[in-house]
């Protein structure tokens, strides 16, 4: 019916708007960590680049 195909129309909706959320916090999580990454980097200096290195 009419109806139902309504419902399934806005569960689809759903289903995308809750997708591209979920996207954009991994996004923002990625971006923090790689901040975090920047930040452990030019506190610890070259000492972890220099231990990299060696492996």
């Amino acid at each position: 019916t009419e109806i139902e195909h309504q419902l399934l129309d806005d569960l689809e909706i759903q289903l995308v708007l809750g997708v591209l959320v979920v996207l954009r916090l991994l996004d923002v999580l990625v971006f923090l960590a790689f901040l975090e990454f920047q930040l452990v980097q030019l506190i610890l200096g070259d000492s972890i680049q220099s231990k990299i290195l060696h492996f």
